[in-house]
Parts: structure tokens; C-alpha cells; sequence
């Protein structure tokens, strides 16, 4: 057994208040998403520690109180990775996301960026051009079968406009059993 697993509470109870939860979910290109979080400033400060600052041991506070949920609810799922630019998770030294995820299903990266694309930099309109920015490589699906239940996570769900493309690419590709999880989304006041 290794020490991560041994870990069971890596929040305290001050900062585990600080997450607000949502426990919702909304539907994006006909398929499910469910939302777990307020994406607040907590959030944001914490998930800028995380990836921005690679205090990789934060990874084990966002799934906190939900795995045996995921496992339950996506039993046998394969995780979906959203899109990556290769040299931000070389040089942070780790992938943020299937970080996060590892723990609750094998992970996939079948999506990547084609340069320096951040979508959080566009604006509302810009960001339904996220497919040129983006590519599939298809190579990393051939090992999945077309009934396998997929599900597309990502850290934040603000336009939307990621997830869809992801829902897109994989049902183009033949996949149906299509499900989305985010760990945060802003929320009007």
C-alpha cells in the first residue's frame, strides 16, 4: 500500500469548508456533465498552487469525498483527459489532471494543443475556436471499443466550449457511452 493511499483526509477541516460544493450537473452536447465545485476564489488560488506552482501533493484535495462516488457512478469507465500542451506538463514535471484522476481510472490523452493555446485567455465568442487550436491523435483511442463508457474531465467548465469539443471529437469517432465531470464552474452571485 502506498503513502497516498494511506492518506484519507489530505485537507484540513477550515480549508475543506472553503470548497463550495455544487453537486450538479448540466448537459453539453446531449451528454451529462456533472460539476463539483463553486470555482470561487479558494478554488482558484488553490488550482493556481497546483498546476501553476507544481505543489503536486495538492492533487489528493480535489477528488476528497467523492472517489467511492466516481467509482460507483463510472464503473469501468476510462478518464478523458482534455486537451495538453506537452511542454507546460514537461515543465511542471507532472500532468495536472490525470494527477487528479489517476485514482479513479486509467486515463487517456488523446487531445493536445498545437502551440501555446490557453482558452481561459480568449473571450466568450473567441472560445468557439478552440478546435483549430486543438488536435486528436487518434492512435490513442484504438485500444478502446465504442460501447466503453468514456468520461471527459477537465478542471474548470466555463463556456463550455473544451467539453463540447471533446464530446464532438469522441462521437465522431464512434464512441456513445459519453459522460463529463469538471472539478469547478463560476457561478453568478
Amino acid at each position: 500500500m502506498t503513502q497516498e493511499w494511506r492518506v484519507s483526509y489530505p485537507r484540513c477541516e477550515s480549508c475543506d469548508l472553503k470548497f463550495e460544493r455544487l453537486w450538479t450537473s448540466q448537459k453539453l452536447e446531449g451528454y451529462r456533465c456533472w460539476i463539483l465545485f463553486k470555482y470561487n476564489d479558494f478554488f482558484k488560488s488553490l488550482l493556481y498552487r497546483y498546476k501553476g506552482l507544481g505543489e503536486r501533493a495538492l492533487s489528493l484535495s480535489f477528488l476528497q469525498g467523492v472517489t467511492m462516488w466516481f467509482w460507483i457512478h463510472f464503473e469501468n469507465a476510462v478518464i478523458i483527459l482534455p486537451p495538453a500542451h506537452l511542454m507546460d506538463d514537461e515543465r511542471r514535471g507532472f500532468s495536472p489532471l490525470k494527477e487528479i484522476f489517476k485514482r479513479v481510472g486509467p486515463c487517456y490523452q488523446p487531445f493536445f494543443k498545437q502551440g501555446d493555446y490557453k482558452q481561459s485567455d480568449q473571450s466568450f465568442p473567441k472560445r468557439k475556436d478552440i478546435g483549430y487550436h486543438l488536435r486528436v491523435e487518434d492512435s490513442h483511442l484504438k485500444t478502446l471499443k465504442s460501447h466503453q463508457k468514456l468520461v471527459c474531465v477537465d478542471d474548470v467548465l466555463t463556456s463550455g466550449e473544451t467539453m463540447k469539443w471533446m464530446f464532438q471529437q469522441l462521437k465522431h469517432r464512434g464512441f456513445k457511452n459519453l459522460h463529463g465531470f469538471v472539478l469547478a464552474h463560476p457561478t453568478k452571485a
